[in-house]
């Protein structure tokens, strides 16, 4: 029976949702941070590369919300070690990324995409940003992400702890 087993980062946080992160959340550990603020989304992943670990942010932004970052970095810190390590986000797309203008505003936007039966989903406005943080490896991190503000309203996020785990999945390649 083919089946995958890997390492990843699973979440938690005082205030939050932990969900899947691939195919539409619906395969995969559960290793996507989900936290709602005045309607926005976001979505924070952790990942080991080979040079420290890789920070994923997602906002999803519906019609009539605008997003802006204070900072374009994140912090992320482990308990083994006193000192505490920072990288700084840039956009991510499948192509480029780009440095991040922390004095830029994120539009949200809502849109209908049809499926199959007549049903239809809303997607929002999705942007999603990248920190690759030089740091040793740990089992543990604690991540902190810049203040963010809504429609010019400051929404503090919970700090958010990181542990390595071990998932195990069947017919990975074909629940896609």
């Amino acid at each position: 029976m083919p089946f995958w087993v890997w390492d990843y980062y699973s979440p938690g946080a005082s205030d939050g949702t932990v969900t899947k992160s691939t195919c539409q959340r619906s395969v995969g550990p559960p290793d996507r941070l989900q936290i709602v603020r005045n309607e926005v989304v976001i979505g924070v992943t952790a990942s080991e590369v080979k040079d420290g670990v890789l920070i994923s942010i997602e906002i999803e932004i519906p019609a009539g919300k605008d997003v802006q970052l204070k900072k374009p970095f994140v912090i992320v810190s482990t308990p083994l070690l006193k000192e505490s390590f920072s990288g700084t986000l840039k956009h991510a797309d499948i192509n480029n990324s780009f440095p991040l203008d922390i004095n830029e505003q994120f539009i949200g936007g809502t849109r209908e995409q049809k499926l199959f039966f007549g049903q239809t989903r809303t997607i929002y406005n999705t942007y999603m940003l990248r920190a690759n943080v030089s740091m040793p490896r740990s089992k543990l991190i604690k991540i902190i992400l810049p203040e963010l503000y809504i429609n010019n309203e400051e929404m503090l996020l919970p700090e958010m702890t990181f542990s390595k785990d071990k998932y195990l999945e069947f017919f990975v390649p074909i629940n896609c």
